[in-house]
């Protein structure tokens, strides 16, 4: 389904919603009430297309590019890096990576703060 719309998909929120036709496509070939991609790049790619997926590898590989030549300077023990392979680990089985009120999204958020934190002083 995310061939329809590559680049900007069908909208934030927007694909996995009762009244979304695209998706009771989906659930009528599974035979099942899919509730999401069970795919954390799978359901960005069709929330935001292209555009979003792109941007949001951008911001991961950006959390890993500061947590390789930051780690020493933040001092925060294993936390960032321990939080980044978490959520990296846990975004190709499930489908948080936009939800609100995710406490592993609100941890994810912290340590990318926490990692690039005054980086341009550095």
């Amino acid at each position: 389904m995310s061939d329809k719309h590559p680049w900007l998909g069908y909208g934030y929120k927007a694909f996995w919603t009762p009244s979304s036709v695209p998706a009771a496509v989906v659930r009528a070939e599974t035979h099942w009430d899919v509730p999401s991609a069970h795919n954390g790049w799978l359901d960005l790619l069709i929330q935001l297309g292209w555009v979003g997926v792109i941007m949001f590898g951008l911001v991961l590989a950006a959390g890993f590019f500061c947590a390789l030549f930051r780690f020493a300077r933040v001092k925060d023990g294993f936390f960032s890096v321990l939080i980044l392979l978490l959520f990296s680990f846990l975004i190709l089985s499930e489908s948080f990576i936009l939800s609100q009120n995710s406490l592993i999204w609100a941890l994810f958020v912290c340590a990318l703060a926490r990692l690039t934190a005054n980086a341009l002083e550095d």
